[in-house]
């Protein structure tokens, strides 16, 4: 499914920049303060900076909550907005560091997401294999796809990670995430007002769970 793009005013993020970031990494923030600026600021703000899932330390509560102690990681760990703060593995395949990729970004006005020093280089299934872990966390995560507009070639094969046998945990948005494969498998779904997104419709920001206890 191809995201839809929306129309950004100008506007100065300044102020967004001073909240949510420190020392050149992303960080967590309080909701009742990230709900106080406009939509367009905050969009505007995650296209200048290659983040898709603006951190909430509601949902790193609730990650970590969910998480209860199991072995777990990060995969297309990005900005390493997430992982960090619950103090586990980051890993991500650095794919918008292709030169076709960051060209193909530039040609849409977007920064391309490149990952921190402290994200290991390692795509989903590599990561699985070293690190064996029990949960996998993976917030706006691209499907594997050979069709244009549908996916991407170097996306992950997400059933895999069923497969493996391990809880599966992805955080994203309906529009660009709703036709995923793995959405037949069974699984939980769940809106929170504290998740933001680059996305247009934030009504369809979801946590998506799949466990194989279900």
């Amino acid at each position: 499914m191809r995201q839809r793009t929306a129309r950004l005013r100008p506007c100065d993020t300044t102020v967004l920049d001073q909240l949510l970031i420190e020392d050149g990494l992303i960080r967590p923030i309080e909701w009742d303060l990230l709900r106080r600026f406009p939509r367009n600021d905050i969009l505007s703000w995650c296209v200048k900076n290659g983040v898709y899932q603006v951190p909430t330390w509601e949902l790193i509560d609730w990650l970590r909550h969910t998480i209860n102690g199991d072995p777990a990681i990060e995969i297309a760990a990005g900005r390493a907005c997430i992982g960090r703060y619950l103090g586990i593995p980051m890993t991500d395949s650095y794919q918008q560091t292709k030169p076709l990729v960051a060209i193909y970004c530039a040609t849409r006005g977007q920064m391309p997401v490149i990952p921190p020093p402290c994200v290991e280089r390692l795509d989903a299934h590599q990561a699985i294999a070293k690190y064996r872990p029990k949960v996998v966390i993976g917030a706006w995560v691209t499907k594997h796809s050979w069709i244009p507009n549908d996916g991407n070639y170097w996306g992950v094969h997400e059933e895999r990670i069923l497969q493996a046998g391990c809880t599966y945990i992805h955080i994203g948005n309906n529009d660009p995430h709703g036709d995923k494969p793995i959405l037949d498998y069974p699984h939980l779904e769940f809106n929170f007002p504290w998740l933001v997104s680059r996305a247009i419709d934030q009504t369809l920001n979801r946590i998506c769970v799949w466990d194989e206890r279900l």
